[in-house]
C-alpha cells in the first residue's frame, strides 16, 4: 500500500471529523468524503485492471467477497453498538428514525433515505441520526457493486480491445454523472448531496486516472501532489452550507485528490510529513474513524445531559481516533477475505451473524415502539377531546397541576403529533389551492377561513375545537412556507409556485361571499425585516392582501405567531430528562423576534384584528417545551396535535372577542 494514499486517507478523514466537531472553524470539511470517493475510484479501478491483464477476467463473486470481509464487519458492529447507545441514552421520539436508517445503512440504501427526507418540508428540521455518515458508504457500497458488473460487461463484448473500450465508457459515464450533477445541485441541492447518480463522476475521475501508466507517473513532477493538497485544504477552508455542492464546486478537492494520487514522487518534506507514525496510523485506521466518530458525536449530549463544549468535542476526537484503531486492529484485519472459501469459515458465519444483529435490533426497535404506541394512544385521544384542566394549554400557570412524570403523547409517538391535513395542504410543486372544512353546522354562526403556511396548518386541531365551540364554519388552506402577502419578501422555498397560490387563493377567498372572516398567520422567523426598506416592504405587502378581503366586507383576524424555541425541544427533553420537563423553557426574547410583521402591519388598519397568543404559551417570561404534561411541539417551530386540541377552547375565546 503507497503511504502517501493512506496519508491521503488521514487528511480525507480528519477533515471530515473536525468538520462535525467544529463546523464553524473548518466550514468546508465535508470534501474530506469526496477525497475518499476519488482514491475509492482510483484503487478499485486499478486492482479491476491488473486481474484482468493477469487473470484475463474478474470473478465477480471473489470481487464482492473481499469487499464484504473488508467493509462488513466493522459496519455491521457499529450498527448493533449505535442501536443499543440510541435504545439507552436517546429520547424515543428518535427510535423509530433511527430504527429506520440503522436497517437503510445496514443495507447500504442509506443515501436514497435521506435523499427522500430532504425534500420533505417538514423533515428539514429533524435532528441528524447516529447513522447519517452511512449515506457516504452506501454511495460506495453501490459503486462497488456496479462498476464490476460494467467491467464485466465490457470484458465480455469487447475482447481483445478492452481497455479502450472501458475507459470509453467510464468516460461516458463521468461525463454524465457531473452533468446531472450540476443540473440537480442548482434545482434541488439537498437531493443531489445524497444522490448516487450525482458523486458517480467522483468515483469516474478517479478510475480514469488509474488507466495512466506507472511510467508516465513517474515523470509528473513532486510540485504537483503538493497543488492536489493545496486544492483540498482550500476547498475545506473556503467552502460552506452555503456552497451549490456538489455540482462545479466539487471539482476542486477531486481534482487535486486525482493530482495527489498520480504523484508517485514526492520531495523530502512530503515523504517526511506523510511517513510519520500518526498519519500512518490514522491513515490506516481511517474507515473505522469515519464509522465510530458520527455516533459517538451524536450520542454523546443524550448520554451527557448537556450540549458539547470544546472539551468534549475534543475527547470524542481522540475516542474516536482511539476506538478506529481498536476495531481496524481486532475487527477490519482479522476478517478481512483471502478468497471464496472464506465464506465457508467461521469468519463468514461471524458476517452473517452480524448481519442478522442488524435486523434483531432494529426490529426489535420497532415492537419496543409499537408497543409504547399502542399504551399511550388512549392519553393522546383523551387529551383531545377532554377538559382536564390540569392537561396542556389550560395547565399554563397553575400551581395546583401535579407533573406525572409522563408526558402525553409520549416522545416515541411525538414525531407524528402532527395536525396538519393532506387535504388542507398544497406540498412542494403544487400551486392548486387546497382547502378542507373542519366544522359544517346547518346553520353557522360565522363562516370563516385560516390561510398560512405550515404554522397555520399545525393549528387545525384548534381551529376544530374551536370552531365547533363557536358554531362557526370553519375551512383552512395552506401552503409550505407561503402565506396572504403581495410582497416578494418572503415567498417560500419556491417563488413561482408562491406567488401563483397566493395570488390564487387571494382571489378565491376574497369573491367568495359564504366568507365572513378570513383568519391569517404566518412564520414570523424569516430573517427579512432587518431593515427599514424591508419591513416596509413586508408590512405593505401583508396590508396590500388584507385589503383585499376587508373590501369585500370580511373581517381579517391575524393571530401573532407562535413562539420558535432555540433549540429542539424534544433533544431538550431526552437530554434534560422526563423528571423535571420544566427545565426545558426558553425566554421570550430568544422565543419572539424584536420585530414582528403582524402586529406592525395590523396597527391601524380598518376591518383588521390582532389577536396576540403569547399569553397562551409563554408566562413569566418564559415559554416551556411542555405545558400541563403535553409537549407544546412536535418540532421546533410546529405546534404539536395535541396541544393545539388543548388549545381549542382558549383560542375560541379569543376568537370569539376579535368577532364582536
Amino acid at each position: 500500500m503507497r503511504t502517501d494514499i493512506q496519508a491521503l486517507r488521514a487528511l480525507a478523514v480528519m477533515l471530515v471529523v473536525v468538520y462535525h466537531l467544529w463546523p464553524g472553524e473548518l466550514t468546508g470539511g465535508f470534501v474530506g468524503v469526496d477525497v475518499f470517493f476519488v482514491i475509492s475510484g482510483f484503487l478499485i479501478t486499478g486492482h479491476l485492471l491488473r486481474d484482468a491483464e493477469r487473470k484475463g477476467g474478474v470473478s465477480l463473486l471473489q470481487f464482492w467477497t473481499r469487499r464484504a470481509f473488508r467493509l462488513l464487519p466493522a459496519s455491521l458492529l457499529v450498527i448493533v453498538v449505535t442501536m443499543a447507545g440510541v435504545l439507552a441514552f436517546v429520547g424515543e421520539d428518535q427510535w423509530r428514525r433511527h430504527a429506520q436508517q440503522a436497517l437503510a445503512s445496514g443495507f447500504y440504501v442509506q443515501n436514497w433515505v435521506l435523499s427522500a427526507s430532504s425534500t420533505d418540508y417538514l423533515a428539514s428540521s429533524d435532528s441528524p441520526t447516529a447513522f447519517q455518515h452511512f449515506w457516504s458508504l452506501s454511495i460506495e457500497e453501490q459503486f462497488y457493486l456496479v462498476l464490476p458488473v460494467v467491467f464485466v460487461a465490457v470484458l465480455a463484448l469487447a475482447k481483445t480491445r478492452w481497455r479502450t473500450a472501458f475507459f470509453a465508457a467510464l468516460v461516458a459515464i463521468t461525463g454524465a454523472s457531473l452533468w446531472w450533477s450540476i443540473q440537480l445541485t442548482a434545482t434541488n441541492s439537498a437531493a443531489a448531496y445524497f444522490v448516487t447518480t450525482t458523486r458517480a463522476w467522483e468515483f469516474g475521475i478517479g478510475a480514469l486516472a488509474s488507466f495512466v501508466r506507472p511510467r508516465h507517473l513517474a515523470r509528473i513532477s513532486p510540485a504537483v501532489a503538493w497543488v492536489g493538497i493545496g486544492a483540498i485544504v482550500v476547498s475545506a477552508m473556503t467552502f460552506s452550507g452555503q456552497t451549490a455542492f456538489p455540482g462545479y464546486a466539487a471539482l476542486l478537492p477531486t481534482v487535486g485528490a486525482v493530482l495527489a494520487l498520480i504523484t508517485l514522487r514526492h520531495d523530502r518534506v512530503f515523504d517526511t510529513v506523510t511517513n510519520t507514525r500518526p498519519v500512518q496510523l490514522i491513515g490506516d485506521a481511517s474507515y473505522s474513524i469515519y464509522l465510530w466518530h458520527w455516533p459517538l458525536f451524536v450520542i454523546a449530549p443524550y448520554a451527557l445531559g448537556r450540549e458539547l463544549g470544546f472539551l468534549p468535542r475534543l475527547g470524542i476526537l481522540v475516542l474516536s481516533i482511539a476506538v478506529g484503531w481498536l476495531s481496524m486492529r481486532f475487527v477490519e484485519t482479522p476478517f478481512r477475505a483471502r478468497g471464496f472459501a472464506r465464506w465457508r469459515t467461521r469468519s463468514g458465519a461471524a458476517v452473517a451473524a452480524g448481519i442478522a444483529g442488524v435486523l434483531v435490533v432494529s426490529m426489535g426497535s420497532f415492537g419496543v415502539l409499537q408497543m409504547r404506541e399502542r399504551q399511550s394512544a388512549d392519553q393522546v385521544q383523551q387529551a383531545m377531546t377532554g377538559s382536564d384542566p390540569c392537561l396542556g394549554a389550560p395547565a399554563l400557570g397553575r400551581t395546583d397541576c401535579p407533573s406525572s412524570g409522563r408526558l402525553t403523547p409520549s416522545l416515541a409517538l411525538l414525531p407524528d403529533d402532527d395536525g396538519n391535513r393532506d387535504e388542507c395542504w398544497a406540498r412542494a410543486g403544487e400551486v392548486a389551492v387546497r382547502r378542507c372544512t373542519l366544522n359544517d353546522p346547518a346553520r353557522p354562526a360565522k363562516r370563516a377561513i385560516a390561510i398560512g403556511d405550515s404554522h397555520n396548518n399545525s393549528l387545525i386541531p384548534a381551529y376544530a375545537r374551536a370552531a365547533k365551540s363557536l358554531g362557526w364554519k370553519f375551512d383552512v388552506a395552506g401552503k409550505e412556507g407561503c402565506y396572504v402577502s403581495t410582497s416578494n419578501l418572503p415567498l417560500g422555498r419556491d417563488p413561482s409556485e408562491c406567488r401563483t397560490w397566493r395570488t390564487t387563493v387571494v382571489d378565491q377567498v376574497a369573491s367568495d361571499p359564504d366568507i365572513d372572516v378570513v383568519v391569517v398567520t404566518r412564520n414570523e422567523s424569516d430573517k427579512f425585516g432587518s431593515t427599514h426598506e424591508e419591513r416596509q416592504q413586508v408590512e405593505q405587502g401583508l396590508r396590500d392582501a388584507w385589503s383585499r378581503f376587508t373590501r369585500e366586507g370580511k373581517q381579517v383576524i391575524v393571530l401573532q405567531d407562535v413562539p420558535q424555541l432555540e433549540n429542539k425541544p424534544a433533544e431538550c427533553l431526552a437530554q434534560a430528562g422526563l423528571e423535571d420537563p420544566r427545565s426545558c423553557t426558553w425566554s421570550t426574547r430568544t422565543a419572539y423576534p424584536e420585530y414582528q410583521s403582524l402586529r406592525a402591519a395590523s396597527e391601524g388598519q380598518q376591518g383588521v384584528t390582532f389577536v396576540p397568543v403569547q399569553d397562551d404559551f409563554c408566562t413569566d417570561g418564559q415559554c416551556p417545551a411542555v405545558i400541563g404534561n403535553v409537549p407544546v411541539y412536535f418540532n421546533r417551530a410546529h405546534v404539536s396535535k395535541t396541544f393545539a386540541a388543548s388549545w381549542g377552547p382558549q383560542l375560541a375565546s379569543k376568537l370569539r372577542d376579535a368577532a364582536q
